[in-house]
């Protein structure tokens, strides 16, 4: 029995001291941290394994850290079992927090996703083939940005997406105070901006001036709202229409369904806040609140020329989510804003002409249905309700101009994949339109004069069809669009088409021709020197470009454009700022306006774009383009109002650190025309005085143009965190170089016996630092 005990007690002994080095170590932790939206390993990223309540606890281990590689892996080794908190961090992205339960020999492998800044939250990874995948369908040529691009080129002046665009190759701008662009030549009035697949019309906080003078603007579109973002310079699908030149498709982002999440941003020029997160109990939906509050005018009154047109705004946009079912999904989204002016301070006398208050209201409501039918059939269809009120009144409270814009639109469209990678899509697209507006004149003091009013209604529709289809590398894409419009009773036909052809080495060729329309605004065609019969302007657009795809995430691309403008719209004979056979001219006060305008634009293009979301991401684009119009009715030749022969747009970003994010933007291009019928005056000409008297009227049009533009930005983002927040500190220098961009202002007055003219011009930014906040909770 002795024997027995002893054999036993052996046995156990050794069974314990066989088990006590599984016994005795701790839970090993590694794993790999991946972006969540394009599935892109991400590097230097700071992990943190800390005990989860190290006060309760003064025997816990002490926190380990850890960088992720260029592979994006990271290993925390081996760590004593218990309760801890992982946190994640890396400059740009959302901040990750999970609670562990560590038990002795774990050995765990995670993956993690991070979500950028301005991304809807997930826990998962969507994993994208090609770095370059267009957003659009049937568009042989796109440029898109990320959400980490689209904050960063956004400015902390502004934080607006649309001035993030005017940094993208094709893309020219000249105005460090508007947030409307150019593209080859075109005015903005010719690029479409759609939101959710929703024409939008004039969607800007801006003061509208009975003078003429420019103010500046800024989009109501939020850029932590942005989803995807994605610009079409020519040759854009059958899907988007009623514009000539290009078109700029913006997606908004639902709330995250994780969990909730809050976001506060405050710098010198605005200040806003974000909340999102799931519809409880389910998670079935989601939510998302956001409000801005512009201190731009603060910015402006100084830097510009006239202070006192600086103007601030406040808006907000809410999203709701919500699953019907696993194929149904509804959607509302609201956006509202308000943007005023008050020189009721202003030290200098303002005329009965001159804006003393101003204000101006701008109201979108979308409700969206989404419903997918296994893999192969996607249908979505809107209802949209959009608003714009603006009026200005001078120091006597009279009205000077106001103007009310107000549309309802539907819009359905599907997308039938009756075959893998060849979808066939359709759509329809109904808008009612009512616009009017009154502009008057000062006499004298309670005197005053009506120059012009109108007021219109009209039924605009739409249709279309496009089909994408594939053979053996090759992608074929045709189309055919149908618009009306019931005020002139037009019909027009847009056909387009695309072409890829693959070539060996990862080169492609593309080709897209389309044909374009873009009907009358109500003012136009009823109001003073309207013209009922005023038919739509008109493009042809064809482009062909060769991309050799270097790597995996650098391409090179090479593209040429020629764009054929006709029926263009204009008032030949409504100038009176002009010369004509020796003297002024003297037009009639309801010179009609007519399509009188052809012309065309035509360049090259030259890309070089890396996307990663590791060290260095960026492009070096340059443009170059000639073209002009000619009036007809009067035989005259000149450039285009935004003409810029010159482009040249440089971006680049950079992590250095797991907490720090460099980047950069410079733009320079070839100045834009002094709009109008002016010629330099003097033998010492020069553009360095802003109210500028050494002009005269001329009979040619933009025959004067300004020096040319140049603008160096630089940024850094610098992250750290707490147990619970992140903050982001954001330092912005504009204009490092100081260089003195002019813009034109007014054209102030002119001498009706010599014909010297007094012109305007505005300065805009010099070289100012600012600086920005960030916390995430």
């Amino acid at each position: 029995m002795q024997t027995l005990r002893s054999t036993r007690f052996l046995v156990a002994a050794l069974a314990w001291l066989a088990a006590w080095p599984w016994l005795a170590q701790g839970a090993e932790v590694r794993g790999t941290v991946a972006d969540a939206r394009g599935g892109e390993r991400l590097a230097r990223v700071r992990i943190r394994l800390q005990p989860a309540a190290p006060a309760a606890r003064p025997e816990a281990a002490a926190a380990v850290e850890a960088t992720t590689g260029s592979n994006g892996e990271f290993a925390l080794g081996e760590v004593p079992a218990g309760e801890y908190e992982l946190l994640v961090s890396t400059v740009g992205y959302r901040f990750f927090h999970q609670k562990l339960t560590l038990q002795a020999g774990d050995r765990l492998e995670m993956e993690i996703a991070l979500s950028p800044e301005a991304f809807t939250q997930r826990e998962t990874v969507e994993v994208t083939e090609r770095v370059f995948e267009p957003l659009v369908s049937l568009a042989p040529i796109q440029q898109t940005l990320s959400h980490s691009e689209v904050k960063n080129l956004g400015s902390v002046l502004a934080d607006d997406p649309l001035r993030a665009v005017q940094a993208m190759p094709g893309v020219s701008a000249g105005d460090d105070f508007e947030s409307r662009f150019s593209l080859r030549g075109a005015s903005f009035r010719n690029v479409g901006i759609y939101l959710d697949g929703l024409l939008l019309h004039a969607p800007f906080h801006t003061v509208h001036t009975s003078s003429g003078s420019s103010t500046g603007s800024i989009t109501i579109v939020n850029g932590d709202q942005v989803d995807t973002l994605s610009l079409m310079t020519s040759g854009f699908s059958a899907r988007y229409g009623d514009r000539t030149a290009g078109a700029l498709v913006i997606d908004s982002r639902e709330g995250g369904r994780v969990r909730p999440t809050a976001r506060i941003t405050a710098s010198a020029s605005n200040a806003g806040a974000l909340a999102e997160g799931p519809l409880p109990p389910s998670r079935r939906g989601s939510w998302l609140l956001a409000f801005r509050k512009s201190y731009l005018d603060y910015i402006i009154r100084r830097t510009a020329t006239d202070p006192s047109l600086a103007f601030g705004f406040l808006d907000g946009q809410a999203h709701l989510t919500y699953d019907l079912t696993q194929k149904c999904q509804v959607s509302l989204s609201t956006s509202s804003g308000d943007s005023g002016l008050d020189r009721s301070n202003y030290t200098r006398p303002l005329g009965l002409n001159a804006v003393m208050w101003s204000d101006s209201v701008l109201a979108l409501a979308d409700l969206g249905v989404r419903y997918l039918e296994g893999p192969r059939f996607l249908l979505s269809a809107h209802v949209a309700r959009m608003q714009e009120t603006f009026r200005d009144t001078n120091s006597e409270k009279a009205p000077l101009e106001s103007g009310r814009y107000r549309e309802t639109a539907a819009r359905a469209d599907a997308t039938w994949y009756w075959k893998p990678g060849q979808p066939l899509e359709f759509g329809t697209v109904l808008r009612r339109l009512n616009d009017e507006g009154v502009r008057s004149q000062a006499l004298a003091s309670r005197r005053y004069n009506e120059l012009d009013r109108f007021r219109g209604d009209a039924w605009t529709t739409a249709g279309y069809f496009q089909q994408a289809l594939a053979w053996r590398g090759l992608r074929l894409g045709a189309g055919l669009r149908l618009d009306s419009f019931s005020s002139s009773g037009e019909i027009t036909a847009g056909p387009r088409a695309s072409l890829t052809v693959p070539l060996p080495a990862q080169q492609s060729l593309h080709f897209g021709w389309g044909q374009y329309s873009q009907f009358a605004e109500q003012q136009m065609l009823k109001g003073i020197g309207g013209n009922r019969r005023l038919s739509a302007e008109r493009s042809t657009q064809l482009l062909a470009a060769w991309e050799w795809l270097v790597r995996e995430r650098t391409r090179v691309r090479i593209e040429f454009f020629d764009r054929e403008d006709r029926n263009g719209i204009y008032r030949p004979l409504g100038d009176p700022r002009r010369l004509a056979d020796g003297r002024i001219f003297a037009p009639a006060r309801n010179a009609p306006w007519e399509n009188s305008l052809y012309g065309h634009a035509r360049g090259a293009e030259f890309l070089l774009q890396r996307r990663s979301a590791n060290r260095l991401t960026g492009w070096i684009s340059y443009s170059y383009q000639v073209g002009g119009l000619k009036d007809t009715h009067t035989a005259l030749r000149f450039p285009y109002d935004w003409d810029q022969k010159h482009t040249f747009n440089i971006y680049s970003s950079y992590r250095i650190r797991p907490s720090v994010n460099l980047s950069g933007r410079f733009l320079v291009g070839s100045g834009y025309p002094v709009p109008g019928f002016l010629q330099k005056s003097g033998p010492n000409f020069s553009f360095a005085n802003a109210y500028n008297q050494n002009f005269a009227l001329s009979v040619q049009r933009n025959g004067v143009k300004l020096d040319p533009y140049e603008r160096l930005d630089l940024r850094i983002n610098k992250s750290f965190h707490t147990r619970r927040h992140r903050f982001t500190l954001y330092g912005e220098v504009v204009n490092v170089l100081n260089r003195g961009n002019l813009r034109f202002s007014e054209l102030a007055s002119y001498n009706t016996r010599t014909g010297l003219a007094d012109v305007r011009f505005d300065r805009m930014f010099p070289i100012i630092p600012s600086a920005g906040l960030v916390v995430e909770f």
